[in-house]
């Protein structure tokens, strides 16, 4: 996999499944995807899919159909062998000063 970091963005989402929230990174798979800005508006194709959590601060911090407000680094995730491609955000890249993952 290649990981390239696009943009910081803030949005809302709604979680879709809490089953991995507990670990390390912390999976938040996500729906809904409503930027907070105008910087965080996306073409369709860069809507991110879900949300990680690098540090273990943001782990089990929401349930599956709570709404979630997030502030993170959106990365492109590219299958080297298959040329797939999709969006993830990730919280907690310490690139700056105030990542989160929170409910609404």
């Amino acid at each position: 996999m290649k990981y390239t970091p696009i943009k910081n963005v803030t949005f809302t989402a709604e979680l879709v499944d809490d089953s991995e929230t507990m670990f390390r990174p912390a999976i938040y798979p996500i729906k809904n995807y409503q930027p907070e800005d105008s910087g965080s508006e996306l073409p369709v194709e860069q809507v991110p899919s879900r949300v990680l959590s690098m540090i273990g601060y943001y782990r089990n911090v929401a349930r599956a159909g709570d709404v979630v407000k997030v502030s993170g680094t959106l990365e492109r995730v590219e299958n080297v062998e298959t040329g797939e491609t999709s969006y993830h955000v990730i919280v907690g890249t310490a690139t700056r000063e105030k990542e989160y993952i929170e409910p609404v």
